[in-house]
C-alpha cells in the first residue's frame, strides 16, 4: 500500500489513509489539515459507536404532525379491534380511525359470537386508566370496560364492536365530514 492511496472502506478506510500519510510525515512537522481530518474523523467513529451502543437511530422519521400529539398520549399503545357485531367492514373502520389517533392496532378479528349489543374495551394489561382513554377517545360508555388481565394477550386493550357501533366517534365523525 502506498501512503498516498486511500483504501476504500468509506470513513475508516479514510482514517487509515490518513494515519500511513502521518507516518510517512514523521520526523516532520505534519500538516494542520491532516490533523484537523484526523479529528474529525475520530469524532464521527465516536458518534456512530454511540448510536450502536444505545440502539438509537440517527435519522428517525416524525409521523405527520396531526398524530403526533396522539402518540405522546398513547404512547403507541398496543390494542386489537374484534368484531362482535357481525357487520361488514366495522373492524377496519375501527382499526383506521384508532390509528388516526396513534393507536398501534396489531390485530382485528371476530369475537366468539356476533351478540354483543353494546361496544366495550377489556382491559388485559391491569391499566384502567388506558382503557378508560381509549373508551372516551371511540365513544364507548365507560361503563363498558372489563378486566381481563391473561398472559397470553400481548396487547394493552381489546375493542369489541357491538351492535351500537353507528354511535360511536368512527361514525359520527365520518357522517360530518
Amino acid at each position: 500500500m502506498q501512503p498516498n492511496t486511500p483504501i476504500d472502506f468509506g470513513l475508516f478506510g479514510l482514517l487509515l489513509w490518513c494515519m500511513t500519510i502521518e507516518q510517512a510525515h514523521r520526523g516532520r512537522r505534519r500538516p494542520l489539515l491532516l490533523n484537523g481530518v484526523i479529528a474529525v474523523l475520530g469524532a464521527l467513529i465516536l458518534y456512530e459507536a454511540y448510536g450502536i451502543y444505545t440502539g438509537r437511530e440517527h435519522h428517525q422519521t416524525l409521523p405527520p404532525a396531526h398524530q403526533r400529539d396522539s402518540i405522546r398520549v398513547n404512547g403507541g399503545m398496543q390494542i386489537d379491534v374484534i368484531n362482535g357485531c357481525g357487520a361488514s367492514g366495522v373492524g377496519q373502520t375501527v382499526t383506521e380511525y384508532a390509528r388516526s389517533l396513534g393507536y398501534d392496532v396489531v390485530e382485528m378479528k371476530n369475537y366468539k359470537n356476533f351478540n354483543q349489543d353494546e361496544s366495550l374495551v377489556i382491559d388485559r394489561s391491569g391499566k384502567p386508566e388506558a382503557a378508560r382513554l381509549l373508551a372516551d377517545r371511540l365513544g364507548i360508555d365507560p361503563t363498558n370496560i372489563v378486566q381481563e388481565i391473561s398472559r397470553d394477550y400481548f396487547v394493552t386493550a381489546s375493542i369489541v364492536i357491538g351492535k351500537d357501533y353507528r354511535r360511536l366517534h368512527p361514525w359520527i365523525h365520518q357522517i360530518k365530514e
